[in-house]
């Protein structure tokens, strides 16, 4: 479902993949398959070009939706943590 929704908001199996290294293949085999697992296409494949189906486009909605509110959640729960870096150098050596 990842590999459908981030080709899905980018309209292409070149920069979906770059988002989620991984190489093209896998992503247009992965949509290939998850296509025959529902039994409905997902893209109307052109010259170097995608375009959603309607029920594409209706799945990837939802789906946008809800990693967008999962994302949401788990930041939530994620505690605050300060990122800070202390580095101690000889007074000498931090003289430009």
């Amino acid at each position: 479902m990842r590999y459908f929704e981030a080709s899905a908001r980018y309209l292409s199996f070149t920069h979906a993949p770059m988002e989620l290294n991984v190489t093209q293949s896998a992503v247009s085999r992965q949509i290939r398959q998850l296509e025959d697992c529902l039994g409905f296409e997902l893209f109307v494949r052109l010259h170097r070009q995608l375009q959603l189906t309607n029920e594409g486009n209706e799945l990837a909605m939802l789906l946008s939706s809800q990693f967008g509110e999962l994302n949401r959640v788990i930041h939530q729960l994620t505690p605050s943590q300060q990122h800070e870096l202390n580095i101690r150098v000889e007074r000498s050596m931090a003289v430009c």
